[in-house]
């Protein structure tokens, strides 16, 4: 199949499968589902870490059917938002294990994340009080009660409602501290601008109003689909190599298993 780029010649009529502009690497993404949903489907988790593990693998397996869905329709600008969650998803992971007490570090993301339901809880009722939707004044006084539990303490900012964020640090401090040493570049050059789509900023649009060749239109918007689509199944495979290893998903066979997929993407970017 004949690359596309920002020269290519697309034919302006007719319906484009997005996925033919990028089969190959789709090939890749595929294999990279189908190893996954494999290997959890192995899983046969005992403590409560373990659960946490396979919890987490299969938000990965689902960041990657929703980016693979996404892309097959040509939405790239919206598949960013799903790349984006895949890489905070994978530093939580890797701050989390590089804590001393690891078993206790998962009780507390699990608790945090209890927390974080019952918030969510509150301030959806709390708005459906004030918009006359409905009135269960008792229902709040409830969650407001469950919410000072001591339990939930070690997350409380000192205002009283929960801190946004289970460790207390923003996704560029995670990266910092990441012990892999590109993980912060990752995020400079790429979750920035993956941020950038998933809210819609001004700059996510600037394609849309910018002046298009009045030749062949459709073939710019083709390429740019090409360039960028292929740049978020590239990282997605890379974070979901570097989550599956962090939580042990593939075991020993690991090593063989990523290897494949980046062999496949890097065969398969020079032909």
């Amino acid at each position: 199949m004949q690359a596309v780029n920002e020269h290519s010649e697309i034919p302006d009529s007719g319906a484009v499968q997005f996925r033919g502009l990028l089969a190959e690497e789709f090939d890749a993404l595929d294999l990279v589902i189908d190893d996954t949903q494999r290997a959890l489907k192995k899983l046969r988790p005992g403590s409560e870490s373990e659960v946490m593990r396979l919890a987490l693998g299969q938000r990965s397996l689902l960041l990657l059917h929703g980016a693979r869905l996404l892309l097959e329709e040509g939405h790239w600008e919206i598949a960013a938002g799903v790349v984006r969650q895949m890489f905070e998803v994978l530093v939580n992971v890797e701050h989390l294990l590089n804590q001393s007490d690891t078993e206790a570090a998962w009780k507390s993301y699990r608790t945090y994340g209890e927390a974080q339901l019952l918030q969510a809880s509150l301030r959806k009722m709390k708005y459906a009080i004030a918009t006359g939707y409905i009135d269960e004044a008792a229902r709040v006084e409830a969650l407001e009660a469950t919410l000072k539990d001591a339990q939930f303490d070690e997350f409380r900012h000192p205002k009283g409602h929960i801190r946004d964020s289970w460790s207390g640090l923003s996704v560029g401090k995670l990266a910092e501290a990441s012990r892999v040493t590109w993980r912060t570049g990752q995020y400079r050059y790429y979750y920035r601008s993956w941020s950038e789509q998933a809210h819609g900023s001004s700059s996510s649009l600037i394609n849309s109003v910018a002046p298009r060749t009045p030749r062949s239109p459709r073939s710019e918007e083709y390429a740019a689909f090409a360039r960028e689509a292929r740049q978020e199944i590239a990282m997605i495979v890379e974070l979901a190599a570097d989550l599956t290893s962090a939580l042990g998903i593939f075991g020993s066979k690991y090593g063989t298993t990523v290897r494949g997929w980046r062999e496949l993407l890097s065969r398969k970017a020079s032909e």
